[in-house]
Parts: C-alpha cells; structure tokens; sequence
C-alpha cells in the first residue's frame, strides 16, 4: 500500500503507550473499577460525593 508507513508491534504511541495490552488485563481492570464502585455504594459514600459536586458545580456559576 502506497503512502502508509509499516507499523512496527513493539513501537509505542506518540503519548508513550503501548496499545498491545493483554484482554486480561482489561478485564481485571474493570472487574476492579465495579468493585471499587459496589464499595462505594456500600459505605453510602454516592451522596457524599453527589452533594460535593453539587456545592462545587454551584459555586463556579456562582449560586452558593
């Protein structure tokens, strides 16, 4: 193919990354990202951080 550069596996991304990770590391990732928001929920910790958005969110257009 004219005009398109080979693309080397091994090379990393422009931001340093590498784009080859593993579907098991995916998926360990996110399994973890749900348990860390099902703990969250637990501990009744989703009102604390909705009312703090909320204060933030009304201080910057500048009601509270």
């Amino acid at each position: 193919m004219a005009g398109k550069e080979e693309f080397n596996k091994n090379e990393l991304n422009k931001n340093g990354s590498n784009k080859n990770v593993p579907y098991f590391v995916t998926v360990i990732l996110i399994i973890l990202a749900l348990a860390a928001c099902v703990f969250g929920i637990y501990r009744k910790e989703m009102t604390t951080v909705f009312t703090k958005a909320a204060n933030i969110c009304m201080e910057c257009i500048g009601i509270g």
